[in-house]
């Protein structure tokens, strides 16, 4: 942790963070208030926030209960 104080501590933290997260590539279901989301998670952002594409347009999400899915259809009904 003292490394995240110095110069791009926090660049190379979240560099590494991206490299070895399980989510990045994979297609999630994001669940809200209002209903779920379907994508593919394509990135973390520089503030942490998860990016989801769906139909060609990309959402940020900063909290939320995120689902791996298999490329089934069944799994994209909820």
């Amino acid at each position: 942790l003292a490394g995240l104080a110095g110069p791009g501590g926090e660049a190379a933290l979240l560099a590494r963070y991206r490299q070895r997260s399980a989510t990045i590539g994979r297609r999630v279901r994001v669940e809200l208030p209002d209903g779920p989301v379907v994508g593919v998670a394509v990135a973390v952002d520089d503030d942490g926030l998860l990016v989801v594409e769906l139909d060609g347009t990309r959402r940020t999400f900063a909290a939320a209960d995120v689902t791996h899915l298999r490329h089934d259809r069944r799994d994209l009904d909820g």
